[in-house]
């Protein structure tokens, strides 16, 4: 698990730099799919992101509405 997280940890990083440097504005949420595994990740704050990782297609619907809210319990607790 350490190593998946490090990774989307970079990942996350590049697409933010790219949406920075083309003035979209800030990455909330974000859903991978490759191989055997699909990502979700959502921005909780500056720095600090949740990762729901599936077997599969995964269901991007689903994921997003978990993974928002999860998030946001973070982001409460962390504050």
């Amino acid at each position: 698990m350490g190593a998946l997280t490090a990774h989307s940890g970079v990942l996350f990083h590049h697409i933010r730099s790219a949406l920075h440097t083309f003035h979209f504005g800030d990455v909330r949420f974000f859903f991978i799919q490759f191989g055997k595994v699909s990502l979700a990740i959502h921005v909780i704050m500056d720095g600090y992101f949740a990762l729901m990782a599936m077997e599969g297609d995964g269901q991007m619907g689903p994921a997003e509405l978990n993974l928002r809210s999860a998030a946001d319990k973070l982001r409460q607790e962390m504050l």
